[in-house]
């Protein structure tokens, strides 16, 4: 099996890091309340919002995952969760590679799909080098 092509973090950010940067904004937008006392119903709130905040990050963050499986799946590669088999694996033909990158890009965030792609890239040019075209490649301009 090849190592697993990790995609990066979109945010690494957690409950306390997001109520620090709460706490030390609240003063700014609110000048009457300098949201320092912990007994405070409002430093409550930035609590509640912080971990709800670390749950929306958390989901971000597992979207790359997606878009590698769903274009492994496109490009009819064999894999366990992401995981290829080096010995069965070939190089994708670079038009399927190609077709398989445009249909990816249409069902998610372009910019989520050219980071991913420039990932592999990175990563693996021998395999994946067809994908630096897609990524440089100028926006098509819609209609």
């Amino acid at each position: 099996m090849s190592p697993r092509i990790t995609p990066p973090k979109i945010d690494e950010r957690k409950a306390n890091d997001l109520f620090r940067s709460l706490r030390e904004m609240a003063p700014h937008y609110t000048p009457g309340w300098p949201a320092k006392d912990d007994d405070d119903p409002g430093v409550a709130l930035l609590k509640v919002f912080s971990f709800i905040g670390e749950g929306v990050i958390s989901r971000l963050n597992r979207a790359p995952d997606r878009n590698f499986l769903a274009f492994l799946d496109m490009l009819g590669i064999a894999h366990e969760n992401g995981l290829i088999n080096e010995e069965n694996t070939i190089k994708p033909d670079a038009v399927k590679l190609k077709s398989a990158a445009a249909d990816l890009s249409s069902q998610y965030p372009k910019e989520d799909v050219a980071l991913y792609f420039s990932t592999l890239v990175s990563q693996d040019p021998e395999t994946w080098g067809a994908l630096a075209d897609v990524v440089n490649e100028p926006a098509a301009k819609e209609p």
